[in-house]
C-alpha cells in the first residue's frame, strides 16, 4: 500500500503525535550529545574562539535568508500537492527548489568573498582574529549552500508525513558531526574541527534523506526546461512573506549576539551563548509539534477543513504551550546547577540571561500553532506583521538596557520584543479566525501559567537547599540529583496541570487515540512508495 493511500486511515491527530515525539526525540538526543560536546568544545578551543564561532556562524545563516522565502515555501506546496495526489507539480517544486538555491549560491559568492573582511570588522575582537573571522564567513557561506540544495529532498519527507523517518536521518548527521568534531580538535585543528563537522554532517544528513524521498515519493527528477510558470509564481507570491518572516525571526533570535558584539564584548557573548543554549532549549523541542502540523494543517487547508483547523489551533495550542511551559520552568529554575554540571563550573549571569530569555520564549509559545496554520493556509502576512513589531520593539529595547545593563539588558530587551509580539498576534489572530480566545486558549493557558508556577518554584527552592547545592560540586553526583530533582519537577507540573483541569476537554479522546497510536505505529516503521 502507498503512503498517500495508507495515511488517511491514520486519524490526524495520530500522524502528527507521532511526527512530533519523533522530531521531539531526536531533539533530545541531540541536544544531549551537543551538551557533552559544548564542554569539550569550549576547552578545547577557549572562551574567545567558541564566541568568535558562533557569532560568524550565526552571521552566516542571514545569508540564508536571501532566498527569497522559497524555504517556508516547499514544505507548503509539496504537501498541498501530494495531498491532491498531483505529484508531477510536487516534482516541479523539488527541481526548482535546488536549481534554485544553486544560483542563490553563485549569484552571492563574489561579492561575500570581496566583502568578508569589511562585514566581520564591525565586530569587537582581538585584531589577529579578523583575518579567521573573514575566512570562516566565507567557509561558512559555501557550507551553507550545500546544505540548503541537499536539503530539499528532506522537505519531501517532512511533506509526506513522515518526520520520523526524517528526525532518524537528521540523527545519523548529527553523529558525524559530533564524531568528526571531536576527531580533528583532536588532532588540533582548532576552529576548523568544527568547520569539518559541518561538512561531514552535511553530506550524511543530506545522502540519507535523498535515498528516504525516493523510497517514499518515487522519482524526484523533473525536467528542468519544463517546469509551469504557475507553481513559480505560487512560490514567489508565498515566499516574499515567509522571507520577511524568517529574516525578522532571526533578528529576534541572533539580536542579542550581534548588539552584545557591538556595544558590549565579543567575549560577552559566550556568557550569551551558554546562556541561550539553555533558553532555546525551551522553545526548541516544542517547536518539532510546530514542524508536525505543517503539513497536516496544509491538508486541512487543501480541503478546505476550517473545523479541522480550529480544532488545531484550540488542542495543538494547548499541548505546545504545556511543553514550553514546562522546558521554560526546567531551564529557569535549574540553570545554576545546569552550567556547574555541564561545564564543570559557575559563569556570572548566565542564571539571570535564562530567566528573561525563558520568559521570552514562555509567552511567545502562544503564537506558535496560530501562526503555523495561517502560512499552511496561505495567509503568511499576518506573521510577519507580528514578527516585524517584535523586531522593533526587541532591538528599540535591547540597545538603550545593553548600554544599563551590559550583557543581561540585551536578555531583557530580547524578552521585552516576544511579549509585544505575542500580544499583537493573539489579538489579531482571533479576529481573522473569529475564534473565542477565553474558552480556545484564554481558560486553560492562565491555569497551565498558575501550575507551572507553583511547580517551578518548589523546584528552584530545592536545588537551592545547602545540601542539594554541595552535590553540584561533583559533576556526576550533581547530574543524577539534578535529573531526580527535574523528573519530581515534571511530575509535579504534569499533576498540577490535571489538577487545575488544564484537559478537561482532552480526557475523554486519550484513551481511543492511544489505542489508535499502538495499532497504527507498526505500519509506520516501514519505507513504501508510489
Amino acid at each position: 500500500m502507498s503512503e498517500a493511500a495508507a495515511a488517511p486511515k491514520r486519524s490526524l491527530g495520530v500522524r502528527i503525535l507521532v511526527n512530533a515525539m519523533s522530531g521531539a526525540g531526536n531533539r533530545v538526543a541531540t541536544t544531549a550529545i551537543g551538551f557533552l560536546l559544548t564542554p569539550f568544545i569550549i576547552s578545547e578551543l577557549g572562551l574567545s574562539q567558541y564566541g568568535l564561532w558562533a557569532v560568524v556562524g550565526s552571521l552566516a545563516g542571514y545569508l540564508g535568508l536571501l532566498d527569497f522565502g522559497l524555504g517556508g515555501a516547499f514544505v507548503k506546496f509539496i504537501s498541498e500537492y501530494v495531498e491532491r495526489d498531483d505529484r508531477r507539480s510536487a516534482r516541479q517544486v523539488v527541481i526548482f527548489g535546488m536549481i534554485f538555491y544553486a544560483a542563490v549560491g553563485l549569484v552571492l559568492a563574489a561579492p561575500l568573498l570581496y566583502f568578508a573582511p569589511q562585514i566581520v570588522s564591525v565586530f569587537k575582537m582581538p585584531p589577529d582574529q579578523y583575518a579567521t573571522a573573514a575566512t570562516l564567513l566565507r567557509v561558512f557561506f559555501g557550507l551553507l549552500i550545500v546544505a540548503m540544495i541537499a536539503g530539499v529532498p528532506s522537505m519531501v519527507v517532512v511533506s509526506m508525513q513522515r518526520m520520523d523517518l526524517s528526525s532518524l536521518n537528521n540523527f545519523l548527521g548529527y553523529l558525524g558531526y559530533a564524531a568528526s568534531t571531536v576527531i580533528f580538535l583532536k588532532l588540533h585543528y582548532g576552529l576548523w574541527a568544527v568547520v569539518i563537522g559541518q561538512a561531514a554532517q552535511i553530506l550524511v544528513t543530506g545522502s540519507i534523506q535523498a535515498f528516504t524521498a525516493h523510497r517514499l515519493f518515487g522519482p524526484l527528477w523533473h525536467n528542468p526546461l519544463r517546469i509551469e510558470r504557475v507553481i513559480v509564481h505560487r512560490l514567489f507570491t508565498f515566499g516574499g512573506w515567509t522571507q520577511l518572516n524568517s529574516l525578522v525571526s532571526i533578528i529576534n533570535l541572533d539580536a542579542g549576539r550581534f548588539i552584545a558584539a557591538g556595544i558590549v564584548s565579543v567575549a560577552s557573548v559566550g556568557l550569551y551563548e551558554i546562556a541561550s543554549k539553555l533558553a532555546f532549549f525551551a522553545k526548541l523541542f516544542p517547536s518539532y509539534f510546530l514542524d508536525a502540523l505543517v503539513p497536516a494543517a496544509a491538508g486541512a487547508d487543501a480541503r478546505n477543513d476550517h473545523d479541522t483547523l480550529d480544532r488545531m489551533y484550540a488542542a495543538g495550542t494547548r499541548y505546545s504551550v504545556f511543553a514550553t511551559f514546562a522546558c521554560v520552568g526546567f531551564v529557569v529554575g535549574g540553570a545554576d546547577p545546569m552550567v556547574q554540571v555541564w561545564l564543570g563550573k559557575s559563569y556570572p549571569y548566565v542564571s539571570a540571561i535564562v530567566f528573561w530569555l525563558g520568559l521570552g520564549y514562555a509567552v511567545n509559545s502562544l503564537t506558535g500553532v496560530g501562526t503555523t496554520i495561517l502560512r499552511a493556509s496561505g495567509k503568511p502576512h499576518f506573521e510577519t506583521y507580528y514578527s516585524v513589531l517584535a523586531m522593533l520593539a526587541n532591538v528599540a529595547a535591547t540597545i538603550p538596557l545593553a548600554r544599563a545593563y551590559g550583557i543581561v539588558g540585551v536578555a531583557i530587551g530580547t524578552a521585552i520584543g516576544w511579549i509585544a509580539g505575542t500580544l499583537y498576534f493573539l489579538y489579531v489572530y482571533h479576529q481573522v479566525r473569529r475564534a473565542p480566545w477565553w474558552q480556545s486558549i484564554g481558560s486553560p493557558i492562565l491555569r497551565l501559567t498558575c501550575a507551572n508556577v507553583v511547580a517551578a518554584f518548589g523546584y528552584y527552592a530545592l536545588l537551592h537547599v545547602p545540601a542539594v547545592q554541595h552535590c553540584f560540586e561533583n559533576r556526576f553526583l550533581g547530574s543524577l540529583v539534578l535529573g531526580i530533582v527535574a523528573l519530581a519537577y515534571f511530575a509535579a507540573f504534569a499533576g498540577l496541570s490535571i489538577l487545575f483541569g488544564v484537559w478537561t476537554q482532552d480526557g475523554a479522546q486519550i484513551a481511543g487515540r492511544l489505542t489508535e497510536l499502538r495499532a497504527g505505529f507498526g505500519s509506520r516503521l516501514g519505507l513504501t512508495r508510489s
